[in-house]
């Protein structure tokens, strides 16, 4: 019985395969130990109907396998064709099971696997668990699918992928046949040629026959366009060309005659042409009314797949698909004047039409082309947000195919940089905290076109946390991490511009090394690289695909304190750069401690040819290495304040605190986060307050463990070891560990202490973790000669590792212990270290501990300059300088100390230094 269009439906058929299938008799290929027993496709092309037959066959080789393919799912379209079904086997051992006895085995299942995108596709699934398979068997099962589409009028197109090792197949084909009248063509690509699958001729039909898999085509670069990157296909069409396939959809894109006099939709055409005569704004106000005032959805029922609904049927639903909503456009246009042309496209995979047979199936997206004033406009129906001056924006789909009454040839879409710009940002950073204190800043971020329509819903949104969360997201990926608030999102429909405002607090931005910062600004067009890799020799005549098309701008400025010491800035404030599909550009300027930048990028997808690749790249890396970065030197850091100056300076980052907290008044973080911010202040009366309100919505062992930490600072040892305590019980990690065991001893109960500390619990760097605190333990409690045992067993593990011999340096020093041999030790974790600030913090307290006070001073000196925000190395210079006569000197050094590590002085009278 022949498959046709006029049985097609949705009940499920149940008979053997057709005579012209090839069958292949799985006995010959049980004894593969592929995973893949059989695949074979075969599909009979004949009289303006597809026919594609499938035999798989799986060995079930573990559990895993059995739920991944247990369950069999067959997809087809009702509308179009029949689902057969011949055989569903298991093959154990020699014995071959039917299960299809029951012709309920399979299930239709009604969805819409596309409906969140607003696509009715008519797709139906049959679905079958398979009863008794076991791990060991082999699952077959054999399906014919037929499809007659009306939209083609008689036409064939066939496109299928071809498997290619590594893939493992026992058997593996793709047989196509055709009758030797039909006039087919094929092509196989990309890399495997049809001279190498030679047709064969029987029977009065023509047999293309592949063996699968084929040799594993060639690796190539990532940034490669699509067409040298595409998999192995084999494609079959009776299209004769690209007109001819232009010619089949020309009736029912006709632009003539589809406005009725008088309707609704003329009123709405009129209104337009009465606004303006400019036929650019005419062409503005045309895609603004078909994107804003028609919905999307795509419907691929009734052959709608390729064909349009009317104009008027678009109107009347308020909803189309992009052919509905081009052919309305093009409508709308040619009324007003404006000569235009529907034109398909393919989303996402546009530069392959061009290395395809001619066929409507490598379409799926259609849009309009007009010309004006002798430029190209390419018109988004689909999209949105659409206005005057985001028209020129060219999309990313290489080729198009106008439709035409005459026929047309591929159109490649030439791509021209945008005038304006997708997104600008505007932002300003107040540092005059500190450039070691939390960063302030406020942005305004305007977006045009379709990335400005994505602000239009938020416009309206009424829950203040669904837009705290937006904006948070949005000024993460442009701006940075922070803490926000004062969101404000507002939509200029006229403009077609949404502007998003909104304040944040940032973590420091200055990063330090000795005493000197430094800030690498993350602007549009900073980092710029183009890293095109061509080295290979079969690369290097393959070109490069840039991304796009896409145009920020950032207007940038930043006020630094006054403190901040020597302010310059490396890089280049006037530069540019256009290689490629990039063109880049920045200026600026800095005055006193206010520095002012904009910077944008524009990209393109454009395609550059590979003899072209270095001197782009050139271009690119001589304008990244001119990126901005501000540099100070001599500034003065968090501890050069005393308590009052600090917790002055810090007054408008936690009053915006305040204003988070404020708006967030039954969230915990908040207050969390503001208590850490006043421990930055120093303020641990303040932070206590805060983190006990925290913990009092939701006690989390982080807060407690939090908590600990700020009692300690302010000297509530005993409310610290409960808070540490609870941390432990909740989480228990190292870290709890020995915290509490910390606080234990230095609260005099050193063998509670000790028993949270045995090293035999643990392995690893845990173990080793535990055994330095534990000889911390141990020299406060006076049992040296132990804890150095266990010094010696770190250094024992871990020879060659400056931290192991740095620990027992420490230890030597910190007990006192064996004083005159800690040279030896502590010089090897110094050159193990090279000279890093750490080492020779140990091994000044060493010298300090022998009476080397000129020595000790000048490792700590050089511990300083390496790091200046080290309490001990500060700490004990300060006790040198106050020894040998410097006492003023030596008293500043020891309250700057306590201002790095307010514990500092607890600390080390714990052994005896004070």
């Amino acid at each position: 019985m022949p498959f046709t269009a006029a049985n097609a439906g949705e009940t499920i058929l149940y008979r053997e395969p057709a005579d012209w299938v090839q069958a292949v008799d799985i006995a010959d290929y049980t004894s593969s130990s592929d995973t893949v027993v059989i695949l074979d496709k075969q599909s009979r092309f004949e009289d303006g109907e597809r026919r594609n037959y499938v035999d798989v066959a799986l060995r079930m080789e573990n559990p895993e396998a059995l739920t991944q393919f247990g369950t069999v799912n067959v997809q087809w379209l009702p509308e179009k064709g029949d689902l057969v079904v011949h055989r569903v086997d298991i093959v154990r051992g020699g014995t071959v099971i039917n299960v299809l006895e029951d012709e309920t085995l399979f299930q239709v299942l009604r969805r819409e696997a596309q409906l969140e995108k607003r696509t009715l596709d008519g797709v139906l699934t049959a679905s079958a668990v398979i009863p008794g398979l076991q791990v060991g068997d082999i699952l077959r099962y054999s399906i014919t699918t037929s499809s007659r589409d009306g939209a083609l009028d008689g036409n064939i197109q066939h496109y299928d992928g071809i498997q290619q090792e590594p893939l493992e197949i026992g058997f593996g084909r793709a047989l196509l046949s055709w009758p030797v009248d039909e006039g087919l063509s094929y092509r196989t690509g990309p890399d495997f040629s049809a001279v190498d699958v030679p047709l064969e001729t029987r029977g009065g039909y023509h047999w293309l026959d592949i063996s699968m898999p084929i040799a594993k085509m060639p690796d190539r670069p990532k940034d490669a366009p699509m067409r040298f990157r595409r998999g192995p296909y084999v494609q079959v069409t009776s299209f004769d060309d690209w007109q001819d396939v232009s010619r089949l959809l020309a009736p029912h894109f006709q632009l003539q005659g589809q406005i009725a006099d008088g309707s609704e939709l003329a009123t709405k055409i009129a209104e337009i042409a009465a606004a303006t005569t400019d036929e650019l704004e005419r062409a503005s106000l045309a895609l603004r009314f078909v994107q804003d005032e028609i919905g999307y959805l795509a419907n691929g029922l009734n052959n709608g797949n390729y064909l349009p609904q009317s104009p008027q049927e678009t109107w009347d639903a308020r909803y189309g698909d992009c052919k509905a909503k081009s052919y309305l456009l093009a409508v709308v246009l040619g009324e007003l004047g404006i000569p235009a042309e529907t034109v398909l496209v393919h989303s996402e995979r546009g530069d392959l039409v061009a290395d395809s047979l001619p066929m409507l199936g490598v379409f799926d997206h259609m849009i309009v082309k007009t010309q004006i004033d002798g430029r190209d406009y390419w018109l988004d129906g689909t999209s949105r947000g659409g206005r005057i001056d985001t028209m020129d924006e060219v999309p990313a789909f290489y080729f198009g195919l106008p439709v035409t009454d005459a026929g047309s040839d591929l159109e490649e879409i030439t791509q021209r940089f945008q005038q304006t710009p997708d997104r600008i940002l505007n932002v300003t950073y107040d540092l005059t905290a500190g450039l070691d204190m939390p960063v302030l800043y406020t942005a305004e971020v305007k977006g045009r076109g379709s990335l400005g329509a994505l602000l239009r819903p938020q416009a309206d949104e009424t829950d203040d946390e669904a837009l705290r969360k937006f904006a948070g997201d949005w000024l993460e990926n442009i701006v940075g991490e922070a803490d926000i608030y004062g969101v404000e999102v507002t939509y200029d429909n006229e403009q077609g511009v949404g502007t998003m405002r909104a304040s944040g607090i940032m973590e420091p931005q200055f990063e330090f090394g000795r005493d000197r910062g430094k800030w690498e600004l993350a602007l549009p067009s900073t980092n710029l690289k183009l890293n095109a890799d061509r080295a290979r020799a079969e690369w290097r005549d393959i070109p490069v695909r840039f991304g796009g098309p896409s145009f920020y701008i950032e207007n940038f400025e930043a006020t630094l304190p006054d403190e901040a010491g020597e302010i310059t800035i490396r890089g280049e404030l006037e530069s540019e750069v256009t290689a490629g599909g990039i063109r880049a550009a920045r200026t600026g300027s800095y005055t006193g401690t206010r520095i002012a930048l904009t910077d944008s990028l524009n990209t393109i997808p454009a395609v550059l040819p590979s003899d072209s690749l270095s001197d782009a790249r050139r271009s690119v890396r001589r304008y990244s290495s001119a990126d901005p970065v501000i540099r100070v030197s001599k500034a003065k850091r968090a501890w050069d304040f005393s308590d009052a100056q600090l917790r002055d300076r810090m007054a408008s980052v936690i009053a915006a605190f305040d204003r988070i907290v404020a708006e967030q008044p039954d969230e915990g973080y908040p207050l969390s986060a503001r208590a850490y911010y006043r421990t930055e202040a120093r303020d641990f009366s303040g932070a206590l307050i805060d983190y006990d309100a925290a913990i009092a919505m939701e006690a989390t062992p982080g807060l407690y463990a939090s908590r600990a930490w700020a009692h300690t600072m302010a000297g509530n040892y005993e409310a610290a070891i409960t808070d540490a305590r609870e941390a432990f019980d909740a989480r228990g990690t190292i870290g709890d560990r020995t915290r509490l065991s910390d606080l234990l001893a230095r609260t005099g109960r050193t063998e509670e202490a000790l028993d949270l500390l045995d090293p035999d619990e643990f392995s690893g760097d845990d173990r080793r973790s535990i055994i330095y605190e534990r000889m911390l333990v141990l020299a406060e409690v006076g049992r040296d000669e132990e804890g150095f045992e266990w010094a010696d067993e770190l250094v024992l593990d871990q020879p060659d590792e400056s931290g192991a011999w740095n620990n027992k340096c420490w230890f030597m020093a910190l007990a006192d212990h064996r004083i005159d041999q800690a040279a030896e030790v502590c010089d090897e974790a110094v050159d193990l270290g090279d000279y890093s600030a750490s080492t020779l913090d140990s091994r000044a307290f060493a010298h300090f501990r022998a009476g080397n006070l000129e020595e000790a001073e000048n490792d700590l000196l050089a511990a300083l300059r390496r790091n200046p925000g080290m309490s001990g190395s500060t700490y004990l210079l300060g006790i040198i300088r106050r020894e040998t006569g410097s006492r003023r000197e030596g008293q500043e050094l020891i309250r700057k100390a306590q201002r790095i590590w307010p514990d500092v002085i607890p600390y080390y009278r714990r052994f005896g230094i004070e």
